[in-house]
């Protein structure tokens, strides 16, 4: 019997030492805190929670004798001289034998009896909760009495409230809780239970979390603020629909004008620049689409224009593009008129055009310069006193007028010669006429011509010697056009002639003007 008496008190010192290995600043260090964090630390519970306590679950005692063992284990009171921890019947009874008792030799304590055990021990109550300690769960500082009469017996900072049962513990009521409250379960100090603590600061309670917080949901909110967010905060926003219609887009909390395109619905504005949370026209063509008259988009503006350059102009009267409006304006030279370098490419008073007295399309043809548009004619290839539309078609130094008769019959279009071309009106067109304007629309300074009574086609008709059978009619337009003869068939030779007056100079020059009969032979 002694020696089984001996092997359970060894079995109950290994007992004791595993409940006492809780280390208390690891525990002070997990169970200091907000309450939230308390409650998931079981060190700090209640009894009915003890079980949770590792050297108890180690140990195989019920939280009972484990929460009593390691009260007892770590009270000075208990200790023998050697260092042993002394037991009581009280609070380290065997449940599997509880008519067995330890006496002093079996246990082997020096000398110490149960009863020396009785002086730390709990009485069986519970020790307060969250209050730290050398061994294990519910045991006070090493600095604080386990036992009190009143709060004035509670001198440490950590436990100032005493229990009904004796107890030093953080609180029992608000009064121990400046500013705060005491959450009578836990017996700790807390921001809120309910809300009327948090209304004086204009918040509310999170009795989950025992924190003032400013919003539990939207309701707690409101005017630029109206959304609560995830960290019960009042915000602008938590998701879009939380913003208004000017700035519906939600981003950190803050509502913007867009963060994508769908946010930009207004007219004229069609894109989101993301990193500026901005709306604007466009940032490509594509925004661009059924603006009408605007289908570029000029990035640096972000807006829908005309055009960006010449080649997006159409028009040929408004062929280049203003870098400064990306208006099509009228060309003001040549390279505005690229895009049409197929059709017209030469600018001509603010016009793209196919041709002018420079060049054109024409291959080689002339440019009818009234029209800018190509002749049927060579440039250059029609000489004197030749039909004529347009100066281009004129040999050198010629121009294209239209010719009168002497009395105002229009005998049709010619080259003749312009003065300023020549050193002096060259035979046989020695009238100098001022002021004449060629079929191009150009002032002429001086011009040279016929007789007023002859006509370019009684000119031709002379120099092709053309027989006229003694038929003054035959020669230039004649009677039956003019009403009168332009044209004189020569006695002589039987071919056309003209009158020349008495001067040379309105004859070719192989002919000479008759004294005799006035016509040029």
């Amino acid at each position: 019997m002694a020696l089984v008496k001996t092997m359970k008190w060894f079995g109950i010192a290994w007992l004791l030492f595993a409940c006492g290995e809780l280390d208390p600043v690891s525990v002070k260090s997990r169970c200091v805190g907000d309450g939230v964090f308390d409650e998931q630390c079981p060190q700090c519970q209640m009894m009915p929670f003890a079980s949770q306590c590792p050297q108890c679950q180690q140990s195989g005692l019920d939280e009972a004798t484990c929460m009593s063992m390691t009260t007892t284990a770590t009270d000075p009171s208990s200790m023998t001289d050697a260092g042993t921890p002394t037991s009581t019947s009280e609070t380290t009874p065997d449940r599997n034998t509880p008519d067995s008792q330890p006496n002093n030799a079996q246990a082997g304590t020096g000398g110490s009896t149960p009863d020396d055990m009785v002086a730390g021990s709990s009485g069986g109550k519970d020790p307060p909760p969250g209050i730290g300690g050398t061994g294990g769960a519910g045991q006070a500082p090493i600095d604080q009495p386990l036992r009190c009469a009143d709060d004035t017996g509670c001198t440490s900072p950590e436990a100032p409230a005493c229990r009904e049962d004796g107890f030093c513990t953080e609180c029992v009521n608000d009064a121990h809780c400046p500013g705060r409250q005491c959450d009578k379960q836990t017996e700790r100090c807390v921001d809120c239970i309910d809300d009327p603590i948090c209304e004086t600061q204009g918040r509310v309670c999170n009795r989950d979390l025992r924190k003032c917080v400013q919003c539990l949901d939207n309701s707690n909110c409101g005017g630029v603020t109206p959304a609560c967010s995830p960290a019960q905060e009042c915000v602008q926003c938590v998701t879009d629909p939380d913003c208004p219609k000017e700035t519906p887009a939600c981003e950190e909390m803050t509502c913007y004008e867009c963060n994508v395109d769908q946010h930009c619905n207004s007219e004229g504005k069609h894109a989101c620049i993301e990193a500026e949370h901005k709306c604007v026209e466009c940032k490509t063509e594509a925004h661009c689409r059924g603006v009408d008259g605007r289908p570029h988009c000029a990035t640096e503006e972000n807006a829908c224009v005309e055009c960006l350059e010449d080649s997006d102009c159409s028009d040929r009267s408004a062929s280049h593009c203003d870098p400064g409006s990306h208006t099509c304006v009228p060309c003001s030279s040549h390279t505005h008129c690229a895009a049409f370098a197929g059709t017209a490419p030469r600018c001509v008073d603010q016009e793209c055009v196919a041709c002018d007295e420079d060049g054109g399309i024409c291959n080689g043809k002339a440019c009818i310069l009234s029209q800018s548009v190509c002749s049927s004619k060579q440039r250059k290839s029609v000489g004197e006193c030749g039909e004529c539309v347009t100066t281009d078609e004129c040999a050198a130094g010629y121009v294209c007028v239209n010719v009168k008769y002497s009395n105002g019959y229009d005998t049709g279009n010619f080259c003749l010669p312009n003065l300023p071309d020549f050193k002096a009106c060259p035979r046989p067109f020695g009238r100098k006429v001022s002021g004449a304007t060629t079929l191009d629309g150009r002032k002429v300074q001086t011009l040279c011509a016929l007789p007023e009574a002859t006509t370019c086609q009684a000119l031709r008709d002379t120099k092709a010697k053309k027989v006229c059978n003694d038929n003054n009619a035959a020669c230039g337009l004649g009677r039956p056009t003019l009403g009168t003869n332009d044209g004189v068939c020569s006695p002589n030779t039987g071919v056309c002639t003209y009158n020349c007056g008495t001067s040379n100079e309105f004859c070719p020059n192989n002919m000479v003007c008759s004294e005799e009969q006035a016509v040029c032979l």
